[in-house]
């Protein structure tokens, strides 16, 4: 597979992504361990590039088990959008001090890959 340059950023992804929103949801496959066999075909194909989000439900918790020990060749790319408490100061994008920690904290293991943190933004 050719891989492209993601912006200035000199990091290489797969022409395609991998759209994570109908993994281990009721929107597509809630199955997880079926999931987790569609990711890996996609890595397996060349796909170095997964899109997931917050908002997906458990599709974090089936990137983050499909990753386990792959983390390293994926450029993992998410959405900040839900409120992360009830403080003012945790609503809307993701606080910037959020952004390192994994997506959704508290789930269980192996849970969500931790993120690298990006601007947020709109369409």
């Amino acid at each position: 597979m050719r891989y492209r340059t993601l912006g200035r950023t000199g990091i290489k992804v797969s022409p395609f992504a991998l759209g994570a929103l109908a993994l281990g949801t009721s929107i597509g496959n809630p199955d997880h361990a079926g999931s987790v066999r569609i990711i890996h075909k996609a890595l397996d194909a060349g796909i170095n590039f997964i899109d997931t989000s917050d908002a997906y439900g458990e599709s974090e918790v089936v990137v983050g088990k499909a990753l386990t020990g792959r983390r390293d060749s994926v450029v993992l790319a998410t959405k900040f959008s839900r409120p992360v408490g009830d403080d003012p100061n945790h609503q809307g994008d993701r606080p910037a001090r959020h952004r390192r920690r994994p997506a959704r904290p508290g789930l269980p293991a192996p849970g969500p890959p931790e993120f690298e943190p990006a601007p947020p933004t709109r369409e």
